[in-house]
C-alpha cells in the first residue's frame, strides 16, 4: 500500500519536476549570443542551412531554397545580431496574446529582418531534454552575413 501511495506522488509530481527544469528561453538566448563556448555546446551539428536559391527560382525547378549542412569545425560564433541593440538599433517583436507572453512549445524562432534591405533571417531553436538548442538557420540572401 505504501509503495501504491509514492507511484501515485511520483506520478502526480514528475509532470511539475520536470516543467520546473526546463530552462528559460530569455536566459538560453543572452547567454548563447554572448558565450561562444556555450553556443558551440547548444547547436546541433551538422547544422542545416537553408539559403535562397535564386537560381532554382528563375529556373521554375521549384522549391525557392536550397539547404547545406554546416559541421561543427566551419561554425562561426554568431551574436543573432544583438550586438545591432548596442548600437541603438532594434527589431519589432511579435506575440501571440495580449500579455506579451510566448507559449511554451519547446520550439522557437528568432527572426531579424533589416528595416532597408532585403534581409531575412531565421534561427530555430528547439528545447530538447529541457535545454535549448539551434537546430537550423534560414536566410532569404543567397550568401549568409556571416560568411562575407
Amino acid at each position: 500500500m505504501k509503495n501504491k501511495a509514492l507511484l501515485c506522488l511520483l506520478l502526480l509530481l514528475f509532470p511539475v519536476m520536470l516543467k520546473s527544469q526546463n530552462e528559460s528561453f530569455d536566459h538560453f538566448l543572452s547567454r548563447f549570443c554572448e558565450d561562444s563556448l556555450f553556443q558551440m555546446e547548444r547547436i546541433s551539428f551538422p547544422l542545416p542551412r537553408l539559403y535562397f536559391d535564386l537560381d532554382g527560382l528563375l529556373s521554375g525547378k521549384g522549391d525557392s531554397y536550397d539547404t547545406v549542412y554546416v559541421d561543427k569545425s566551419k561554425w562561426k560564433f554568431n551574436r543573432l545580431y544583438f550586438d545591432l541593440f548596442e548600437m541603438g538599433s532594434g527589431i519589432t517583436e511579435f506575440y501571440d496574446n495580449f500579455d506579451c507572453k510566448y507559449r511554451d512549445t519547446g520550439e522557437m524562432v528568432f527572426r531579424y529582418v533589416g528595416l532597408f534591405t532585403d534581409v531575412d533571417l531565421r534561427y530555430y531553436f528547439k528545447r530538447i531534454r529541457g535545454k535549448w538548442y539551434l537546430v537550423m538557420t534560414k536566410s532569404a540572401d543567397p550568401v549568409d552575413p556571416a560568411d562575407r
